[in-house]
């Protein structure tokens, strides 16, 4: 987006800023001009944050910090190459259909998505933000859930692996742990539909493949008992740590389903 001196979202606010401080009050109000242009900036880009914005996620700051860096860093990593696909742009939808958002908090994803796209999108701000707030495994979700856009319309091209890469340094994700994810997202983009390959159900179980029936059984039934509801409940857990719980269980019962049908053929 272009702004009216002709110049990207980067800088635009900040400039406009500065001239109509220069125009006020001479070389001393510049100052003030550029800051209030940067915090115009800041409040465009970091508006998704604020509550209510994505209903029935947004009681929780820390999903709030999710929903955002993700459809941002989906829009930031789509046009990385210059073009926005369609299999982007579906990969996006389905990421919203995933996460079940209505038609308000679509709007939310929409935009933030879209104002990515542009030069001064803060990517390592937003970043920084959510390995503060989701760091761990829940920062490796994200970035599988983010590769799942990166990899749709095939392998990434250096701008794009470039900035992946950014976003492994960032959140602090192992290197081991960032090739596990790769691969396995590749492999099933490459695959037919959505169907799940034995590496990733292997992987969701924390399992290397080839591991034995009564080994699979064990490391599921130990990870359903770790994110039991009634477990987390009384180690006093959030309602966003039972959202994000849930949804691990559904992902480890579908790996789980998956390697026993695959057995049994």
């Amino acid at each position: 987006m272009t702004s009216w001196l002709g110049l990207s979202g980067r800088y635009a606010g900040r400039l406009a800023g500065a001239l109509i401080g220069l125009w006020l009050a001479g070389a001393a109000g510049v100052a003030l001009g550029a800051a209030l242009g940067w915090w115009r900036d800041d409040r465009r880009y970091f508006a998704p944050l604020r509550p209510g914005r994505w209903r029935q996620w947004s009681e929780d700051p820390r999903e709030r910090v999710f929903l955002a860096a993700l459809f941002g860093w989906a829009g930031h990593i789509a046009k990385r190459d210059g073009r926005v696909s369609e299999a982007e742009i579906a990969a996006t939808r389905a990421l919203m259909n995933e996460f079940g958002l209505d038609s308000a908090a679509r709007r939310v994803a929409i935009s933030q998505f879209s104002a990515a796209k542009q030069p001064g999108y803060p990517w390592r701000r937003y970043l920084i933000r959510l390995r503060r707030v989701r760091g761990g495994r829940p920062a490796q979700r994200w970035l599988r859930l983010l590769l799942g856009v990166a990899l749709a319309d095939g392998e990434p091209t250096g701008p794009v692996f470039r900035r992946l890469r950014d976003a492994v340094r960032l959140l602090r994700i192992d290197d081991e742990d960032y090739r596990r994810l790769y691969a396995s997202v590749r492999r099933r983009a490459q695959g037919s539909g959505d169907r799940m390959d034995v590496a990733w159900a292997y992987a969701v179980l924390g399992l290397e493949e080839g591991a034995t029936a009564e080994t699979v059984r064990i490391a599921y039934r130990r990870l359903l008992s770790r994110h039991h509801p009634d477990r987390l409940v009384a180690r006093g857990a959030d309602e966003a740590t039972l959202r994000e719980a849930g949804a691990r269980t559904r992902e480890v019962k579908a790996a789980y389903d998956y390697l026993r049908r695959r057995a049994a053929s």
